[in-house]
């Protein structure tokens, strides 16, 4: 039929983690045990997405691809990952702060994508990418343990990076 399963195999059954790629460009991420789904994320085609992007997710602001999930574990997971993260981000936002540093909030998709904080520190003066990471290299040195901070500034450190996307 065209879809592809990329993952764990058992007794030619589908067993353990991998992700099933549907001809219609939606992909399930998940378990499997016996050949039978146990949890997992459905990523929606881009059609659907479109759709829901223009009407709802604009009203919302959301910016980010909608995801369906099967199984309470993966809503779980989801859930506790996005806690970690905005606990993390906030912690950013207040170091930041307390070094007298100015602090934007990052657009939510991109952030997630590239594993950063959702609130970084601001470089006062020329904005570039290299001033973020000097930025975030101050708060970083101030004693604060963030991977996600820290990520932040290696990759705004790179030459080529553009500004980090804002709201």
């Amino acid at each position: 039929n065209g879809n592809i399963y990329d993952g764990n195999w058992k007794n030619d059954l589908k067993n353990g983690k991998g992700k099933y790629y549907y001809t219609n460009e939606s992909i399930f991420e998940g378990e499997w045990e016996n050949d039978k789904i146990i949890n997992g994320i459905f990523y929606s085609d881009k059609s659907d997405y479109e759709i829901i992007k223009n009407t709802l997710a604009k009203q919302l602001q959301i910016d980010y691809p909608p995801i369906c999930v099967f199984g309470l574990e993966a809503l779980k997971n989801i859930l506790q990952e996005e806690e970690k993260h905005a606990f993390e981000s906030e912690a950013v936002a207040a170091a930041a702060a307390a070094q007298g540093l100015q602090v934007v909030r990052l657009k939510p998709s991109y952030a997630r994508s590239h594993h950063f904080p959702y609130y970084v520190p601001a470089p006062g003066g020329k904005v570039s990418a290299n001033a973020y990471a000097l930025a975030a290299s101050k708060v970083l040195k101030s004693g604060l343990q963030s991977k996600l901070l820290l990520n932040f500034k290696d990759q705004m450190s790179q030459e080529g990076v553009a500004i980090p996307l804002t709201l």
